[in-house]
């Protein structure tokens, strides 16, 4: 009976040996926080200026101040890692301000798409719209944290990896002019709706492209806003 307790012991032991080593390896994967330096180099291959130019129309201009910010950054806002023997804690939160050229074109990109699919230039006739964006959406924070603690025969693990968007609104401001004036004028602020985005695909790398992914669709949806809105407002402008 002895020999068999020592057995059973002996069984617990080798077990609970192995899942603290599963642990530590899974802690050592957790908490190897990615960088600012990483994060970049993943925000860069989601987001090419190149790739949404359009060409330019002469009834639609749209404008945008030259940015001062030169391609994606990401920085480094908080980041320790606390590796004690029975406890372990880490954080890694990166403040992103996406490329405003990239930001610009796909807003002006999804524009001039919302404006042809919702026949603004037939509704114009000879007049011509001219946008100016003011306020463009375009930053997020990328938060990585957790603990975890090891007891004599339990352990627990607590971690949260999410995005959380900087819901700037888009304002823009529009004139209508025909032949000899401009025949109306004004401000338009769309509601950004974004959403934090919680890490349920176990990577950064998917995380933060789906979160670009759903950036995209919302740059599409505020651009049909804006444009259902002038257009609203040139029926009602003098022609």
């Amino acid at each position: 009976m002895l020999q068999l307790n020592l057995i059973v012991s002996k069984t617990l032991t080798i077990r609970l040996m192995k899942n603290l080593i599963y642990l530590l390896l899974l802690s050592i994967l957790t908490t190897s926080c990615i960088g600012s330096k990483k994060l970049l180099m993943i925000v860069n291959e989601k987001t090419s200026p190149e790739e949404v130019v359009t060409e330019e129309q002469d009834w639609l201009t749209i404008n945008m101040e030259n940015p001062e910010q030169s391609g994606n950054q990401c920085n480094q806002l908080n980041y320790y890692f606390i590796p004690a023997l029975l406890y372990w804690e880490w954080n890694s939160t990166i403040a992103c301000d996406i490329d405003p050229v990239f930001v610009r074109n796909y807003f002006e990109k999804a524009i001039y798409k919302a404006a042809d699919s919702l026949g603004m230039r037939d509704i114009l006739g000879n007049r011509k719209v001219t946008i100016n964006l003011t306020d463009l959406p375009g930053k997020f924070l990328y938060e990585n944290k957790g603990t975890t603690m090891i007891f004599i025969f339990a352990y627990s693990v607590s971690t949260l990896e999410g995005i959380s968007p900087s819901r700037i609104n888009l304002v823009a401001e529009y004139s209508i002019q025909n032949e000899s004036e401009t025949t109306d004028e004004g401000q338009i602020t769309v509601q950004n709706l974004e959403m934090p985005l919680p890490d349920i695909w176990n990577s950064t790398k998917k995380l933060t492209g789906k979160y670009l992914d759903k950036y995209k669709v919302e740059i599409e949806r505020m651009s049909t806003e804006l444009v259902e809105e002038i257009i609203t407002a040139s029926k009602k402008a003098p022609k």
